[in-house]
């Protein structure tokens, strides 16, 4: 996904001369195809998150479009006051890129886990989440915000990630991109379905394939405060919702999706998958991290497999 990125903003940059990068010195063996086309429109401003966010309000009050660039929760918990005061609450279009979605650096420890940063971003009202499932809806995000600049989380995996989508896709803030429809034999009267956020959705997909479930599941790549009441809408379609993210509850994507029910008297019923609390503490690989989730996920869509 990061390097979908970079070549969506190496070839946007060469005709948009507004287009900045600006990384707290992370990133690199990433970031030089952008320093090689357009050293003059990168800054590296050293181990300073919050600096960087002050720079990045201050140009596109001028009329630049500033990208932001770290791993882990470096652009976010740490600058939180910049992103809220600064970006937020003058709805500047910067793009708060972070790469290392829920415990992809597990090994590092907690002070690298991104799995409350949804938490905090998505408690911005101006701005939009970006959680792309693969590198398609990465540009497709990209392409979305460039036409509409607004104050946006690109929340990436880091790289590998397998393609979900096998042709350019578009989106709008509330789309549901399917990526797992049940065999063509089975019923389309379904009252229960799946949100993904992420890059979790491929081992999701590979599961509900395996499974042979009956039940469709969508990746959400564009959502937030900005997005909820349109969103809600489309949740009554169905009596129960199984979500699954990469991410604690309190404050995650489920959480949310329980307040727009609650907010909105939905009676649809959602149903979290999410990492658990005792994440916090661990230290292990992303896959042993992720083996609860992909477990509780798999006992939950049990009545609608048929080969499982």
């Amino acid at each position: 996904m990061r390097t979908a990125f970079i070549h969506w903003l190496c070839q946007k940059a060469q005709h948009d001369p507004s287009i900045v990068l600006i990384t707290a010195d992370l990133g690199f063996s990433v970031v030089e195809p952008f320093v090689e086309l357009f050293p003059e429109r990168f800054f590296n401003v050293g181990v300073a998150e919050q600096n960087m966010v002050g720079i990045a309000s201050g140009l596109a009050s001028e009329g630049f479009r500033p990208y932001t660039y770290s791993i882990g929760i470096f652009p976010t918990f740490r600058c939180a006051e910049q992103l809220r005061n600064d970006v937020d609450y003058h709805q500047l279009p910067v793009v708060t890129c972070s790469v290392g979605s829920g415990v992809t650096y597990g090994a590092l420890g907690y002070t690298h886990h991104m799995i409350q940063d949804l938490s905090l971003m998505r408690s911005l009202p101006s701005t939009l989440i970006g959680s792309p499932a693969d590198p398609c809806e990465v540009e497709a995000i990209l392409d979305w915000h460039s036409q509409n600049p607004c104050p946006l989380y690109l929340r990436l995996h880091k790289a590998g990630d397998p393609l979900l989508h096998d042709q350019p896709i578009t989106v709008r803030p509330g789309s549901w991109l399917p990526i797992y429809q049940p065999p063509s034999s089975q019923s389309e009267d379904q009252d229960c379905c799946v949100l993904v956020i992420g890059a979790l959705s491929a081992k999701i997909v590979s599961i509900l394939k395996d499974c042979a479930a009956s039940i469709s599941a969508f990746s959400i790549p564009l959502w937030g405060q900005p997005v909820s009441e349109e969103f809600a809408i489309h949740l009554r379609k169905f009596r129960r919702i199984i979500s699954v993210e990469d991410h604690l509850l309190p404050g995650g994507f489920g959480s949310w999706l329980l307040e727009l029910t609650a907010s909105s008297k939905c009676e649809t019923r959602i149903d979290p998958v999410t990492l658990p609390a005792n994440s916090v503490g661990a230290v292990a690989s992303e896959a042993t991290l992720l083996a609860p989730v992909l477990k509780e996920f798999k006992e939950k869509i049990m009545p609608y497999a048929k080969t499982c």
